[in-house]
Parts: structure tokens; sequence; C-alpha cells
């Protein structure tokens, strides 16, 4: 009811009813009216709020959107906040449990850094402490994740955003799995994706620890993206440096990296020096190196791929395959023409490749290729990979740089000191016999500068701290290598031609000659042949012949001193009975030569011995010893080939052919773990048995081959 209606009726009502009669319920109906008013009032208010609230509503359930949203946000970044602390605190208190590891990184920083700092004679020493650095970085891999060592490396390198992880995950067998893409290189996880039963990421901490990421969180893989990594604050890779994942895969023996882009969106066309360390230490660290081009926003390799392809390839012998990545975005017929402006390039920059795939990962389609398809090359590869073998050979390479590079500087401290000695002599023949002067005095300081004592310690403090080495690795992987360490001797080690000139007499200061031809000393040729002589023989004999026994060297080194690689008998009974009489006499000279002979480094070459007359013509004879000619066994380069001439009608395999030249050139004898090692053909003890059988190959005492 409006409320000029109740007015009206209040109106009609006061003048109908007498006044007297009607006065109370008069009253109390106006009451009622006026309530009633009131009432409609209060209505009239409510509906204008009612409506005030409708216009209000949508701009309300905006605000409660909102609210809602930055609700679950904080819900998020709560979980997430809790998923960062659990992945540090876990990461952090990893251990590497592996004790080979840590005896392996003990070593680094303890006794090989005090050899170093020790020895100066290696000039790319930096270079080779970071190879045995990245020899650990791989051991701690290898030993936090045993099933890793069982497969060869691939890595997937390539420009930013060619599309490497979308790459590795469509060879996949499950869709679902993913690897995380658009991640900037900078804060990009390396991830080593393997062929496993089940799924799996496995996160591998600093210290070489690992964790269960999935125990931490089922979807932490998809978590694992750009913007989690950043929220970190710190860059992850620092406590995170790389990310197991494993799932069903086409090829099992086969174990691909995920590698950071090398040329960041913002770089042009360009890399960074740490962009080159990376791809080194990938390279270097894998069996092969797949690159991949992006076919969306290139038609060619860049400049920055081949100047990568180029540095990365110098040192190393690794398959390089190219792979033009997202080719269901070109037509067929310009995928070919690519493909040959490619390998042109290529081949103009001497890159050798292994082939060309223009590969879709998308549809997992190969539309052509190269040479060879990416199915076939990587089928190629996909066997059990051998690890430690190659760990072995790096380390030994590392080594072998030490031990040359100390060889050298003993040979040339050697052929200065000689020159040295040969201008005393000079000086003394043309009467300058003032041994207190300076000029001998500043002579001898020389002398002691190139000093051969030091660096002699230096090669086995050198063989020392490699072997603990070699036990760590083999620690590592449970079991002895198959490489063995070799020894590397003087005559193997080729000086430069400066140093060459010392020992040649027209080489000598004018200052220090006597220009008198009268005065000339006349070359010794016996004594420079003796010289060579005994460097020779014990350059390749030395190590056996150490824990003989004394007399034994000393009557080996007094013969070749004087010029005897062949000798009598008597001459050796001579020098072994009639000399030394300082070392002990309780030696046989009979039994120490019949030694030298079995262990092969004297060789009898004449025998007209009475073995065979009685002792009562022996008697009439004089002679009561055998006439017997010796001579030493000294190394020769056409060893091998005289090897060939004598046995040229045995049929011998290029397996045999190859382990035979290795082994005849590189040690006297050998046993059956050293055939292993060099022969790669089947039926390793068959065709050894073989040799033996056709007389190429004697078998010796305690297990061991010989040469015949």
């Amino acid at each position: 009811m409006p409320h000029h209606s109740v007015d009206k009726l209040k109106e009609w009502i006061s003048p109908s009813i007498p006044l007297g009669l009607m006065f109370g319920k008069k009253q109390q109906a106006l009451e009622i009216l006026e309530q009633i008013k009131q009432q409609l009032k209060s209505i009239d208010i409510m509906q204008e709020q009612l409506n005030q609230v409708e216009q209000e509503l949508p701009e309300l359930k905006k605000q409660l959107e909102q609210a809602q949203k930055k609700l679950a946000q904080l819900q998020r970044n709560l979980s997430e906040s809790e998923l960062r602390q659990t992945l540090i605190a876990d990461l952090l208190s990893a251990n590497n449990l592996n004790p080979g590891v840590r005896q392996y990184f003990q070593l680094l920083g303890g006794d090989f850094l005090e050899f170093a700092n020790q020895e100066d004679s290696l000039k790319d020493e930096a270079a080779a402490f970071l190879e045995l650095q990245a020899i650990g970085d791989e051991l701690k891999v290898i030993g936090s994740y045993p099933e890793f060592y069982k497969k060869r490396s691939i890595a997937i390198a390539g420009g930013f955003s060619a599309g490497k992880s979308e790459f590795i995950s469509s060879l996949f067998e499950d869709p679902n799995i993913r690897l995380p893409i658009g991640i900037e290189p900078t804060t990009a996880i390396p991830t080593y994706a393997l062929n496993g039963q089940e799924n799996g990421v496995i996160g591998c901490s600093q210290n070489g620890g690992v964790i269960d990421l999935l125990k931490i969180d089922p979807d932490f893989q998809q978590k694992l993206s750009h913007n989690f990594i950043r929220s970190f604050g710190f860059n992850l890779k620092t406590i995170m440096p790389f990310v197991f994942m494993t799932t069903p895969m086409k090829f099992e023996h086969l174990c691909f990296i995920d590698t950071p882009g090398y040329n960041p969106s913002d770089v042009a066309d360009g890399h960074t020096a740490e962009d080159v360390k990376t791809a080194q230490e990938f390279v270097q660290n894998s069996e092969a190196l797949l690159w991949l081009i992006g076919l969306d926003s290139n038609g060619t390799i860049s400049k920055s791929d081949l100047d990568f392809l180029d540095h990365a390839g110098q040192n190393s012998q690794k398959p390089l395959y190219i792979v033009l990545n997202k080719a269901d975005l070109r037509p067929y017929d310009q995928l070919e023409e690519i493909m040959a402006e490619i390998a042109d390039t290529l081949d103009d920059y001497d890159i050798e490749i292994a082939g060309i795939s223009a590969y879709s990962s998308i549809t997992k389609e190969e539309y052509l290729y190269h040479k060879q398809s990416l199915h076939a090359f990587l089928a190629s590869l996909d066997q059990p990979s051998e690890k430690q073998t190659l760990l072995m050979r790096r380390l030994f390479a590392v080594d072998e740089k030490y031990q040359r590079a100390i060889l050298r500087t003993i040979k040339e401290n050697k052929q200065i000191n000689t020159t040295l000695s040969g201008f005393k002599l000079d000086l003394l023949e043309n009467g300058f016999d003032d041994l207190s002067s300076d000029l001998y005095e500043k002579l001898g300081k020389m002398n002691s500068i190139f000093t051969i004592k030091q660096k002699e310690e230096h090669l086995k403090q050198l063989e020392t701290v490699t072997m603990k080495i070699v036990a760590a690795i083999e620690q590592v992987f449970g079991q002895p290598s198959k490489v063995k360490r070799k020894n590397w001797t003087q005559d193997e080690i080729e000086l430069d031609e400066k140093f060459v000139r010392l020992t040649q007499k027209e080489q000598i200061p004018d200052e220090l000659m006597d220009k008198q031809p009268s005065n000339e000393r006349p070359s010794n040729e016996k004594e420079t042949y003796s010289t060579e002589l005994s460097a020779r023989f014990w350059g390749y004999w030395g190590n056996r012949l150490i824990g003989i026994n004394s007399k034994i060297e000393l009557t080996v080194g007094m013969l070749l001193a004087d010029n005897k690689e062949t000798f009598t008998f008597e001459e050796w009974e001579d020098i072994y009975n009639n000399h030394f009489t300082h070392v002990h006499q309780n030696y046989n000279c009979d039994g120490d030569l019949n030694a030298l002979c079995e262990a092969g480094i004297i060789r009898c070459i004449y025998d007209k011995s009475n073995k065979n007359r009685s002792g009562f013509l022996n008697m009439l004879s004089g002679r009561s010893n055998p006439i017997k000619k010796y001579r030493f066994v000294l190394p020769d380069k056409e060893i091998f080939n005289q090897f060939l001439q004598r046995h040229n009608n045995i049929n011998l395999s290029d397996e045999q052919l190859e382990a035979i030249k290795v082994l005849i050139e590189s040690q006297h004898y050998f046993d059956f773990e050293d055939w292993t090692e060099h022969y790669k053909g089947e039926h390793a003890a068959l065709a050894l048995g073989r040799l033996v059988k056709a007389g190429a190959v004697r078998k010796e005492k305690n297990d061991y081959y010989s040469f015949v």
C-alpha cells in the first residue's frame, strides 16, 4: 500500500466515527495505519538497498574471484616454497657414499697437487689438471648412479631454441614423459636421459649424492620449469649440477645428454667463453655428438655453429651427426637444398660428419638423410659402453704428457751437462787450468742448475700418485682396469734441434774454442757409439734388471761401457769375478748369466762348448768352461717387420697383426691379459694358441709368452 493511500484512509476514519464511541478503536486503527506506513517506508529503504546491492554484486563477484586466485597463488607459493626447502635440504644432505670417488678427489687435491706444485716441466699443466677434474666429475656421476656407466653418452647440442629437449623427448616410448622446454641456458640443468624399465627422475648433488625427485613431488618433472628454477634466487645448478631421467627408450645402451643452448637469445649469433667451456666439457665426456639446427629460424648452419663445431672437434675424434630439426616446417624440396648447402659448408670447414638428417621431433619422422639415417647412426652406437677403459686412457694420456715432459727435461739437462763438461775439457786442453777462476765456478753452478736427480724423483712420485688414482678408479667400477700404464723411456723422447746441437762440436761458442786446428780433439766414434749403446740398453731393459742383483747390473754396465754389444763367456766371467770386489761374493757367475738369457735380455749366438766331450778330453783341452758368445738384445724399430719376415708363411688376421705390433714393440714378454687388451678379434685364447702352435710365439714360465 502506497504512503498516500494510508494518509487518505486516516482522513476518512476520523470524521465518520463518533468521537466518544469509537475513540479507542479509532486511535488503535490510526496507530496500526502509522505502523503500516513505517513498515512501508522500511520496505522502500530495503528495496533501495537491494537495488544497490544488485548493482554492486558483479564487482563483488570479481573481487571474490581475485581473492580466490590470490589464495590459490599463495597456496602454490607455499607449496613451491616447501618444495624448494625440501629439495635444498635433501641436496645438501645427500652424500656420495662411494669411497672410490672420495679417494680420487682426496688424491687430486692432496698427492697430485703436491706433485704438480713441485714439477714444472709440463707447459700446459693447467689443461692437464682440468682434464683430471673432468674425469673426477664423470666419476661422480658413475659413483652416484652406477647404471650410467653401462651406457654410451651421446651429447645433444646446438643453438638456443634448436629443439634439443623436444628431440630427446621424441625418443621416449611414453608420450606423456617429456623434458622441460624453454629454459634459459644460464639456468638450464643438464639432463641425462637413459633407458629404464620405469619412469624416474634422479637429482645429483654437487658432492655426488643422489635424491629421488619423484619422492619429493610426483609431478616434479613438470615443475622443473624456467620460473621454478628462477624462484630459488640463485642458480640451482650450483647444488644440483645434473639430473638423471629414466624411461623406456628405443635405444637400450644409449644415454642422451640434454645440454644448454650455446648461443643464448641475447647474444647475436655468438657465444661466450663459458659457452665454449660447456661445449668442450660435454664433447669430452661423451662418445658422440648430435648437433641440432632448428629449421624454424635457420635455413643453413650459422657461423656460430661452425665455430663451435670446429673448436670442439679440434681435440676430439668422436663421431659428429647433424640433425636438421623441425623439418615438418619446410617443404621437401627446400629440405634437399638446405641439406646439400650444409654438407658443402661443413666440407669447406674440414668438419667431418657421420651424416645429416632432416627430422621432426613433433611427428617423430625422418624426411631424408645424407650418408646414413639417424636411426642407423644411433643403432651403430647402441652397445654397452667401456667407460672404465675410456677414463683410464684419458688418465694415462695426462700421465704420458707428464712423463714425456719430465723425460725431455732430463734428456735436455743431460745434453747441457755434457756440453758444459766439454767446455771444461776444452778450456783445460787450451791451457786455461785455473780451476778457482770465476768461469769454472759459473760452469759449476750451471751444472747444479741442470740437475737430473730431482726430475728422476719426480718421475717416481708421478708413478706413485698415478697408480693410487688408478686404484681409486678401479674401486669405483669394482673391477681391475684392462688398460695398463706405460713407463716411457728417454730413448722414446725426441729433443728440439737446439738441444741436439749442444752435443755437436761446431756449435760450441767461438769464445770458448781454440781456433788452432792442431789442437782439435779427434772425434771418438767408439765413445759415442758406446754411449748410444748403453742408453738404448738401459732405456729398454732397465726396469727388468732392477731387483735381480747389483753385481749383474755392474757387470752389464761395464760391458756396455766397453762397447760390448757382443761378448764371450770369458769376458763376462773376468768382469764378474775380478771387478767389484766390494760386492758380496755369494753370487753365481754361470747362474746369473743364464738368468739373463732366460729373461731374454741376453742371447747366445755362438756355441762351441765341450759339453759333448768327456771330462778327460776337457782336461786335455785345457778348458773347463764352454766357449760361448753372447749378444745383448736391444730394441729395434724394425723388429715387427723382422717378425713378419720370419713368419711370412703364417696367415695372420688384421686383429692378430695389430696386437702383435703393439706388444712386440712395447715389451718383450706378455701374458694373456696383455693379449686380450690389444687383440680385438673373436676367440682370443684360440688366436693366441694358433700362434704358439705355428712357432711364432713361445710359452714361457709363469704363464708368460714371448715372440720368436
